[in-house]
């Protein structure tokens, strides 16, 4: 369903006049969420009652009611609808993201309310990214996130593809030789099952896809049109150098905001980190991108998150 967007840019001083108030935001959320009208979620009936004192939508035909939040990442929330909305516009315009500690302190909330609301905006920006796919040629490479610590205190830490540092794959699309896609996963062990895991589930198979020479990338072959893997250490200085630079990027946004990391949630920040790139060139849409996708998002809870 076509979600209505506000593609206008936004500065921060557009963004409180326009949502200054909790009703505001709710009359732009139900544009969001019924762009052509009010469409009952139970029989698809497009005539309803405003029941105010209880802010629900009742539908004429069969008497269902529903919230404008209902089904979405703000179901039900205790935070004001305006607070959701400034939480939305902070993470999302700031390409270093928004640590919940800030986020509790800019919005008066506790910490725990302001990390929940994070991790479901990350949930949602997953859900959306999951339905594009690498196309074209794709960079693929893997990095190495945390701390890694050894096994023993008296062994000795070990570097590369043999560290004990949460391992990411990353996939990157390229347009005309610059970045268009980007793609990261958390893989439990480095090897061919998982490389070539992540490429069937977020790679074309029509696309030509180039990798160093690690034999974990055995395989893509099969899945691919085309694999390329060359030896690292013969190529010039340009071989994979946008893969690369994401990666570094990454890892400062994560160190930078954050501080590090646990293994647990590192996923969804690498989510949130793609979300922001793949959207770079229209930033003016960011927020309406980021509500269009809490809206169809799944509603996900704290036990869910912390079990």
């Amino acid at each position: 369903m076509a979600r209505t967007k506000c593609t206008e840019p936004m500065s921060l001083l557009d963004f409180q006049k326009r949502f200054a108030t909790d009703e505001a935001c709710t009359q732009h959320l139900f544009k969001v969420q019924w762009p052509d009208g009010f469409v009952c979620p139970k029989c698809e009936h497009t005539k309803y009652y405003w029941i105010k004192g209880r802010s629900l939508y009742q539908c004429a035909q069969c008497r269902h009611q529903t919230s404008v939040t209902a089904g979405t990442d703000m179901h039900r929330s205790h935070l004001p609808l305006r607070k959701w909305f400034w939480a939305i516009f902070l993470c999302v315009t700031d390409k270093r993201g928004r640590s919940a500690l800030a986020l509790s302190r800019d919005l008066q909330i506790t910490y725990r309310a302001a990390w929940l609301l994070l991790h479901k905006l990350r949930e949602s920006m997953n859900e959306r990214d999951f339905l594009y796919v690498l196309s074209g040629v794709v960079e693929l490479d893997d990095a190495y996130f945390g701390s890694g610590r050894a096994e023993k205190p008296t062994r000795k830490r070990r570097t590369g593809r043999g560290t004990t540092k949460a391992k990411v794959v990353i996939g990157l699309s390229m347009h005309n030789g610059n970045p268009a896609f980007l793609k990261m996963k958390v893989l439990p062990v480095l090897n061919a099952e998982e490389l070539c895991g992540f490429a069937l589930d977020n790679i074309d198979p029509g696309a030509t896809v180039v990798t160093d020479a690690f034999q974990g990338y055995q395989g893509l072959e099969d899945i691919v049109r085309w694999h390329e893997a060359k030896v690292y250490a013969q190529q010039p200085p340009e071989f994979l150098k946008w893969i690369h630079t994401v990666i570094a990027n990454a890892k400062a946004y994560i160190m930078g905001t954050y501080h590090g990391l646990s293994p647990k949630h590192l996923q969804a920040y690498l989510d949130e980190f793609c979300f922001r790139f793949n959207r770079r060139f229209k930033p003016e849409e960011l927020f309406s991108r980021t509500l269009a996708a809490c809206v169809d998002g799944s509603w996900i809870t704290y036990a869910e998150l912390t079990a």
